[in-house]
């Protein structure tokens, strides 16, 4: 059902950034969004395809101030 679905991919986000914090990321620094089925890569009409959307993603965005200092030099 759609409910679960949505249940399972916010879990599944929720305990990748349990896992970074407990490796010592700092907390404020994290967002863990679920998409259930509103993001999937693949098509979900076969259970391979199910398969390839059940992902988590990690999105790196630098400190922007750092950056700009690191491009003016």
């Amino acid at each position: 059902s759609a409910d679960l679905n949505w249940e399972l991919s916010t879990d599944r986000a929720t305990s990748v950034a349990k896992a970074l914090i407990a490796f010592g990321v700092d907390a404020r620094r994290i967002t863990a969004a679920g998409r259930a089925f509103y993001a999937p890569i693949a098509p979900n009409t076969t259970a391979a395809g199910k398969a390839q959307s059940r992902r988590t993603e990690i999105i790196l965005s630098p400190k922007m101030d750092g950056l700009y200092q690191i491009m003016e030099r």
